[in-house]
């Protein structure tokens, strides 16, 4: 213990043990939790993309194109339960913020249904369709969510603050 953290009345040190532990684990929580969600979130997506795939492929003319198609259309889906679940915690800043946000997101999915449907097309001549549809996603899942962390979704950086125990406690910055 430092001197000056000895130094504080009883109920002082309590507090600033309290406030350091509740922003711990605050941080480590949300992210816990953010990552559970992305999972969950995923997952759902990945099912109503596969889902789609199956629907397209078999009962239209998309061809190849269904695995684009059911990736585009499953990634509006995936932005709601983003914004609700996976990012519930970041600000949304209004209607506009909300725009920008869909805007930045579909601008991600785009680049990514490129390479989600390069790898679909390189997978889809030696393997089943749905399985190749199944790797594709897979591939791309971890890159589409640390680009959409840092860029779609993006956390108030230094600014935030955790309230833990009437204190405020700045996430990473030693006082």
């Amino acid at each position: 213990m430092s001197p000056a953290v000895r130094d504080l009345p009883p109920d002082g040190r309590a507090k600033l043990a309290g406030a350091a532990s509740a922003a711990d684990d605050g941080s480590v929580m949300r992210t816990k939790n953010r990552a559970v969600w992305f999972v969950a979130v995923g997952g759902a997506g990945a099912v109503v993309q596969l889902g789609l795939l199956a629907v397209l492929t078999e009962f239209s003319s998309f061809g190849r194109f269904s695995n684009a198609a059911a990736f585009l259309i499953s990634a509006q889906l995936n932005f709601l339960l983003s914004s609700l679940l996976t990012w519930a915690d970041r600000e949304t800043g209004g209607r506009r913020s909300i725009a920008w946000r869909l805007l930045r997101f579909n601008a991600l999915i785009s680049v990514a249904a490129v390479a989600n449907q390069a790898i679909y097309l390189a997978f889809e001549r030696m393997l089943p369709y749905l399985l190749a549809g199944a790797i594709a996603l897979v591939v791309t899942a971890v890159a589409k969510y640390l680009i959409a962390d840092r860029w779609v979704f993006p956390g108030a950086g230094k600014k935030q603050r955790i309230r833990a125990g009437g204190a405020s406690v700045h996430p990473g910055v030693a006082e």
